[in-house]
């Protein structure tokens, strides 16, 4: 499985460098690439921006578009999530 994360990451790692969003882990276990940013969150608010999640979301339609006949043989997930000042983005392959 990690073989495969890593060649899904190597062929979506352009799409999120272009929204600012940084890799954080492949997860061998749960079967899913870890992205997040805050980079334009209010680090003092603990308020995540409107401009994050807009292109997490941007992300997800390209990529469940891209892959919506799945990626060798499975099938490819978004989730989103926040955090304080951060917008994390799973991607999972079932």
């Amino acid at each position: 499985m990690k073989e495969l994360l890593i060649e899904l990451n190597g062929e979506i790692k352009k799409l999120y460098y272009k929204y600012d969003f940084d890799l954080d882990e492949i997860d061998e276990e749960d079967g899913k690439i870890e992205l997040s940013t805050r980079e334009n969150g209010d680090v003092g608010e603990e308020e995540y921006s409107e401009i994050d999640m807009g292109n997490a979301e941007k992300i997800c339609d390209e990529i469940l578009t891209d892959y919506q006949e799945g990626f060798k043989g499975y099938q490819v997930d978004c989730q989103i999530d926040t955090c304080d000042e951060w917008v994390h983005l799973d991607i999972s392959l079932f």
